[in-house]
């Protein structure tokens, strides 16, 4: 059986792997959007950073005070991986915070965050 990973190394270890993604990414690449109806690759990336900041609203609203969500049309990948590593970051002191609090269990979320 392979190792196991706290909630809080996954959180870490998944935003780590998006940013290697977005560093790898071209200006070109990030401007593509797969499907027609779909988000774009950078809009991708924003929505990712978004969703951690909702998470953090509900789970550690006191963090939300230095963050705010990316608009839509950012393309700029210097944006877009400082946004995605202090929103990461933030996620995964809450996420240390919270496990010292209640243990390593995952908690079902209202709101679908």
């Amino acid at each position: 059986m392979g190792p196991t990973y706290t909630l809080t190394e996954t959180r870490l270890l998944n935003n780590w792997v998006n940013l290697l993604l977005l560093d790898k990414l071209t200006a070109g690449q990030l401007a593509v959007t797969p499907d027609l109806r779909g988000r774009g690759i950078a809009a991708q990336f924003a929505h990712l950073h978004n969703v951690w900041l909702k998470w953090l609203d509900h789970s550690a609203p006191a963090a939300m005070q230095n963050f705010k969500e990316l608009e839509k049309g950012v393309t700029s990948k210097l944006r877009l991986a400082e946004a995605l590593e202090a929103s990461g970051k933030a996620v995964g002191a809450s996420s240390l915070s919270e496990n010292s609090r209640e243990g390593e269990g995952l908690q079902a979320r209202s709101g679908g965050v």
